[in-house]
């Protein structure tokens, strides 16, 4: 199958302009929408489009969804390889709610997977969704995102995006684990707890009277 084909039959070159402005990516954008690319990966499998070039954006988003398709043990082998070559928070932030191997793994992959991923921003960033997808309350996850040196941004947005869901399942858990970040990541999560629709007035009325 020539997946570039397929592929550039499907883009819209519009939709790669709007795309390539948010997705702040290095890669080579065709503009193949996110639906046609996940029905696209249904018909595909991880080694019809491992040896396809990642310098295009919508291969290496294929071979994350293709990825995620497989077994917990394959896809703890395959995570170093596919997530190395992410350079934006689409990649992460689509691929990591498809990997349903890792919601049937939670207890070992907090763990397992904190191993592979506690290194680069987008590694980092993969680890805090799956946290937040899957087992945003379990207290040994917790404990490894505490461990997550920070500072970078796109590390930063995961965990105030993490902080944010937590004040939707658990307001005063929500609070209390914000105090262990910095005034960066605290500002972030207030301000998604704020745009958030699932926290009452009273809990908004909370979150602006913080002062940081």
């Amino acid at each position: 199958m020539e997946i570039l084909q397929e592929l550039n039959g499907m883009a819209d070159s519009g939709y790669a302009v709007f795309h390539s402005k948010i997705a702040n990516t290095k890669k080579r954008i065709l503009g193949v929408r996110m639906p046609l690319l996940r029905k696209f990966s249904n018909k595909i499998s991880y080694e019809d489009v491992k040896n396809e070039s990642v310098d295009v954006y919508e291969i290496v988003m294929l071979q994350g969804l293709t990825m995620a398709k497989l077994s917990y043990e394959r896809l703890k082998e395959l995570i170093p390889r596919v997530v190395k070559t992410f350079d934006s928070w689409a990649f992460v932030d689509c691929v990591v709610p498809s990997c349903k191997s890792l919601k049937k793994n939670v207890d070992i992959a907090i763990d397992e997977l904190f191993e592979l991923c506690n290194t680069t921003e987008f590694f980092k960033r993969f680890y805090i969704v799956f946290v937040m997808d899957f087992c945003p309350q379990n207290k040994l996850a917790m404990e490894k995102i505490l461990k997550i040196k920070t500072g970078e941004y796109y590390v930063d947005m995961a965990i105030a995006w993490y902080i944010s869901v937590l004040f939707t399942l658990d307001f005063e858990l929500g609070l209390k684990y914000m105090q262990n970040f910095s005034q960066t990541i605290k500002k972030m999560a207030i301000r998604k707890g704020l745009d958030s629709f699932r926290l009452t007035k009273e809990q908004k009325s909370c979150l602006r009277s913080i002062k940081i």
